[in-house]
């Protein structure tokens, strides 16, 4: 086994361009049908970033067939492609009552994952909450990386959970994620929506960062039912 690769630079959407070139690496032969892929630490010192950028990457391979795990051994690439579930984003979020159900989902699913992540976070995890965060305050403008940062910042959350079916739910809606992020941003003023949603997600990482997930459960639901309202999607409570 012949394993290239090169260090990539640090642009949005990280865990899609390594999966990309783990891909390339099985394609062009210097990774075959059953060989073990190099462990997260050290693919995370090939591409310089992070193990939660790799681990993301690696559960979107999976979810694709071309990888499958092994318990306490590793990733390895699949013997031979198997079926996935695949999201249709040909079926965009275009009526009130598809974005209701995808904010009914992400709370059910991100709600838990603030939990967990204010409970099993570790130094490596909180950085990379963090770095989200900086990078979507940073571009106040809401353009395409704001849009972007935002997402990582979720999934940063969780990645954190130490949970890997909770990241690659995570990762399998997040086309879709980002439309209802767009969405919500159109329908809104701009400049009230920045402050505001600057300062949920900071409430949100403030709540894990200091370890109580009562508060970090709530400062995620807070956000996800003011994001929901913002887009006229009213309120069950």
């Amino acid at each position: 086994m012949s394993f290239k690769a090169a260090q990539i630079s640090r642009t949005p959407y990280l865990p899609d361009r390594i999966a990309e070139q783990v891909k390339q690496e099985i394609t062009e032969g210097h990774l075959e049908p059953g060989d073990r892929l190099p462990t997260e630490q050290s693919l995370a010192e090939t591409y310089g970033v992070s193990r939660n950028v790799v681990r993301e990457a690696i559960a979107r391979l999976r979810n694709e067939g071309i990888v499958e795990s092994r318990q306490g051994i590793g990733a390895f690439v699949a013997l031979k492609p198997r079926p996935v579930l695949r999201l249709d984003h040909s079926n965009s979020l275009t009526s009130l009552a598809r974005h209701q159900s995808l904010f009914e989902l992400r709370t059910t699913l991100e709600v838990r994952a603030a939990q967990l992540a204010a409970v099993r976070c570790t130094p490596e995890d909180m950085r990379e909450i963090e770095r989200a965060y900086t990078e979507m305050e940073r571009t106040m403008s809401w353009g395409k990386d704001g849009v972007e940062f935002d997402i990582a910042f979720h999934r940063a959350i969780a990645g954190a959970t130490d949970n890997p079916f909770m990241l690659e739910t995570i990762a399998f809606i997040a086309e879709h994620l980002r439309e209802s992020i767009e969405l919500t941003r159109t329908f809104s003023d701009i400049n009230e929506v920045n402050a505001v949603t600057i300062q949920e997600h900071l409430d949100i990482l403030n709540a894990i960062r200091n370890r109580d997930p009562v508060a970090a459960g709530q400062a995620m639901s807070t956000h996800l039912t003011n994001a929901a309202g913002r887009i006229g999607i009213p309120s069950e409570d």
